[in-house]
């Protein structure tokens, strides 16, 4: 399974659709992997996720920013038994092209209140394939800190309101979203086994 992973990971960087939605954490991306892609400057998203653990329930919720030159800045809030509100930070300063991947480099939890700061650095690449709807991107990073593991993701868009999307740190995750509007999102994910629902709603503030 994993090679089959790996290997649908390589195909999709070789080939490679954005990705810019929150995360678990908040910063935009997959499952619980961020990308390379970052909201665009005036553009902000607010996202609320809920988790269903086998021991209990939690809750995350917060909102990014673009703030103009690839950075995006997010705060997000979680709650499960105990709060915990943290900071993140991406910057894409290597944009992507139809030829070379997108990288950026990050810190998710910037002020260290649920542990080590956990910075990262991820590659995407994404491509759409002619008259089609269809679009396919892959993504590979490590993030340090508490984590320190590789971080492998893909996503497909199976039509421009639906996507679906798998990521590998330490555990396998899987999800869906729909796009309810161009602006209102909706998701489902698996994370190692936990049931995941989300949803989003993206604006502009300038």
């Amino acid at each position: 399974m994993k090679r089959l992973f790996v290997g649908l990971i390589c195909s999709a960087l070789i080939c490679g659709a954005a990705a810019a939605n929150p995360s678990i954490y908040g910063p935009t991306g997959l499952v619980t992997m961020p990308t390379a892609d970052t909201l665009e400057f005036g553009e902000a998203e607010g996202f609320f996720h809920y988790v269903d653990y086998d021991e209990g329930s939690g809750k995350i919720f917060g909102a990014n920013a673009g703030v103009g030159m690839g950075i995006e800045l997010g705060l997000a809030s979680a709650h499960n038994g105990d709060s915990e509100t943290f900071v993140n930070a991406k910057w894409n300063f290597v944009k992507e092209t139809s030829m070379s991947p997108g990288i950026a480099i990050g810190a998710i939890d910037l002020t260290g209140s649920m542990g080590d700061m956990e910075p990262y650095i991820v590659v995407s690449k994404k491509l759409s394939v002619p008259e089609s709807s269809i679009g396919f991107s892959g993504h590979v990073g490590y993030v340090a800190g508490d984590t320190d593991e590789l971080m492998l993701g893909a996503s497909v868009d199976v039509t421009p309101q639906l996507q679906i999307m798998a990521d590998y740190i330490d555990e396998f995750s899987i999800g869906a979203r729909y796009a309810v509007t161009e602006e209102f999102k909706l998701g489902v994910s698996a994370l190692d086994g936990d049931m995941m629902l989300s949803a989003s709603y993206k604006f502009a503030f300038n």
